[in-house]
């Protein structure tokens, strides 16, 4: 999955606690399930793997075409007659009711009558307390594999901005936001002189969301850094 992703974080612990080989998780697109077989292969590479349980996210779920949607639903509900899964989907849903047509909404009615579990997240702004501790763990993880970055504490008043901000892209911005601001700091402290002007010019927010729009997450200079 994508590194520091809300799912990701979580998909890595419950899967080193099945004892799944590969403990990332899979990230299924839309151009993967065009392949009519595309489940039952990556059912059985994970049974190859061992372990049990491995959790595969289907991003925006809803907003497959109709066919690919259904495949995966079907495939879903063939796996609750398994004692034991060796792959488990997780169908992620963003949005709400006016942002879907009545068939898609009508679609992800019928997941949620179906499903084994259903967790809502509510909004990043609205999780003050969380937007801090996945800063630290975002920060942890960018300090850690990156070595070429230079921080290696947050100030207070970074974590004060970031938990008073809205943000308008959820995670993924959050993502965005930290990557960029580790990448570009000089200092052994990231600042609020680095985070401020991303969070409070219109412009650069904007092109913060054509970003994560378009997933592309890294900023050029830190893909550069990164080689």
């Amino acid at each position: 999955g994508e590194e520091g992703s809300e799912f990701e974080l979580v998909a890595r612990e419950l899967n080193a606690a099945s004892g799944t080989a590969n403990v990332f998780p899979t990230i299924i697109h839309g151009s993967d399930l065009m392949h009519e077989d595309f489940l039952k292969n990556l059912n059985a590479q994970v049974e190859l793997q061992g372990g049990s349980g491995a959790l595969a996210l289907v991003e925006d779920a809803a907003g497959l075409e109709p066919e690919l949607r259904d495949r995966v639903f079907e495939f879903a509900l063939s796996q609750r007659n398994v004692s034991k899964p060796h792959l488990r989907l997780v169908l992620g849903i963003t949005g709400y009711e006016e942002d879907y047509d009545s068939e898609s909404w009508s679609w992800i009615k019928q997941v949620k009558t179906e499903a084994e579990a259903i967790m809502e997240i509510a909004p990043l702004r609205d999780r003050k307390s969380d937007i801090r501790e996945y800063a630290r763990k975002l920060f942890y993880d960018l300090t850690t594999l990156h070595k070429f970055v230079s921080a290696r504490s947050i100030e207070e008043p970074v974590m004060d901005c970031m938990a008073n901000y809205k943000w308008p892209g959820n995670f993924d911005q959050l993502v965005t936001v930290m990557r960029s601001s580790v990448a570009n700091c000089t200092r052994r402290s990231l600042s609020i002189h680095q985070l401020e002007p991303m969070l409070s010019d219109d412009s650069m927010t904007q092109n913060i969301m054509e970003s994560v729009a378009d997933e592309k997450l890294l900023y050029p200079d830190f893909k550069a850094a990164n080689g």
